[in-house]
Parts: structure tokens; sequence; C-alpha cells
């Protein structure tokens, strides 16, 4: 990867002081060689498939670049994740600190064991798709010939939006 080519990342978290944890997070990715450029406000969200009364989650898209592999930001990514007290063999939909996922890099399209990208989820996730519009609404969604201002629009008119942003951050 070149400077030349974005990386979309999605933060998410319902446990402890998120806020608190994303810019940690954010600083610690910065250390690792991300350079972020652009951070959404923070969201709110409905906890999805979480177990019953979990807290709502807080999610926020950062965009920056990266200048190594994929799958080396995807280790330092759940490192920290790890370090925020996500445990290692997690289950899949439980509440959790901190969450992050990387959305896209660049015009990249690749499905391997560890890492799919662009993320798979991307389409039905408004907390992803609204944050990320806001702060990357001309970026290209790779494969889907649309950008993350048209998939903002059509979500709009086409179903409820549930996330709302909780901060002027």
């Amino acid at each position: 990867m070149t400077d030349a080519n974005p990386v979309l990342l999605s933060f998410g978290g319902n446990l402890g002081n998120v806020e608190k944890t994303f810019d940690s997070a954010l600083r610690n990715l910065e250390k690792g060689g991300f350079h972020p450029t652009a951070c959404s406000r923070i969201y709110r969200s409905a906890a999805m498939g979480c177990e019953p009364g979990a807290p709502d989650f807080r999610n926020r898209s950062v965009l920056g670049t990266w200048n190594a592999a994929p799958e080396d930001l995807l280790t330092l990514i759940q490192r920290l994740e790890v370090e925020a007290g996500r445990p290692a063999n997690h289950p899949h939909w439980v509440s959790r600190p901190l969450d992050i996922d990387i959305l896209v890099m660049g015009n990249l399209i690749r499905k391997t064991e560890r890492l799919t990208l662009p993320h798979p989820e991307i389409t039905r996730r408004d907390f992803v798709i609204l944050p990320s519009a806001e702060i990357a609404p001309d970026l290209p969604l790779p494969g889907l010939n649309m950008t993350f201002s048209e998939l903002a629009d059509i979500w709009r008119r086409s179903r409820k939006i549930e996330c709302v942003p909780c901060s002027g951050k």
C-alpha cells in the first residue's frame, strides 16, 4: 500500500469509556504506522446481535493511510483490541470495549482466511455507512461501483436509520 491508497477503519465498542478507548486505540495505531487523516463524529446505535440488555454501541469511522500489508494492519488492530480488554478468542456477537474493522484499503479486493476487503458487511450497517460518508463521501467501494455518499443516500431512502451522532467531535 502507498500513501495514495486510503484506508478506512470502523471503530465500535459498548463497554467502559468507549470514547477514551477509541482515542487510545487511535494513538496506538499511529505509533504502529497508521496515519489518520480524518475522524467522524461518534455515533450511537443499538447493540446488534448481542446478549439481552447489552448497552448501546458507539461507532466512529477513521480515514488514513497504511504503508504495509493489510494483514500487518489486522495484526496490529487485533493486538489493540486485546489490550483494550477484548478477549483474543471471543464469541462473535458479544459486548466489547473495542472492535476495529478494516472497511476499505484503496481499491483492493481480497478474500483470505483472515481478511476480506472490502469488509463484507459494509452495505448492511448504517453505523458504518453514515460515519464513513461523513469523512469520506467520495471514497469508492471496490467492486460496488459506488461511493460512501451514494451508499448513504440509498440507505436513507430505503431503510430506517437507527444510528445517530452522539457528539460534535
